[in-house]
């Protein structure tokens, strides 16, 4: 009777196997990468650009329907991308968002250097005001947070450690 010996494994190891199988465990609500942070940090931002472009989007169609339309279509895409990072986050949603933010980053930019080609003041530089400048802030964080999740996907599989930068306070 021949008995095998097996070594422990190291918690690393037992981490690790799903890895190498190829198959990878859903990521549990407790999952504490930074990855996961980044994703609702840029649905949070997703949700906030949608809002605003919804308040506003009732004004602009009292200006022309096809800025009415626009800002409409920009916040129902804004507010799906939101949900569907979260839900099934992929490479393409944040291709996406990176085009869309982009694009509306540049919309913007033209719409207050330039003015915009269509409707009732076409060609007239619009004034700036806070919440435009808030909404394309976090469009802006948007695409630099998709670029960075895109690119270094690395970055989303780094452990931390939620809320350590506030163990201070509780001491306090």
């Amino acid at each position: 009777m021949t008995a095998t010996l097996e070594r422990p494994t190291t918690t690393r190891e037992r981490q690790l196997e799903p890895e190498r199988s190829g198959k990878r465990p859903p990521a549990s609500p407790g999952d504490q990468t930074l990855g996961r942070y980044l994703l609702w940090a840029l649905a949070a931002l997703s949700l906030g650009a949608g809002a605003i472009h919804f308040a506003v989007s009732g004004g602009h169609f009292g200006l022309s329907w096809k800025h009415g339309v626009f800002f409409a279509v920009a916040a129902w895409l804004q507010l799906a991308w939101a949900a569907a990072i979260v839900l099934r986050p992929s490479r393409k949603l944040f291709v996406a968002a990176i085009l869309v933010n982009a694009a509306l980053i540049a919309t913007w930019v033209v719409s207050r250097v330039w003015g915009v080609p269509v409707g009732p003041n076409a060609w007239t530089p619009e004034d700036v005001a806070f919440a435009d400048v808030a909404a394309t802030a976090f469009e802006g964080a948007i695409v630099l947070g998709a670029l960075a999740l895109l690119l270094r996907p690395a970055l989303s599989e780094r452990r931390v450690r939620p809320l350590a930068g506030l163990s201070p306070l509780a001491v306090t």
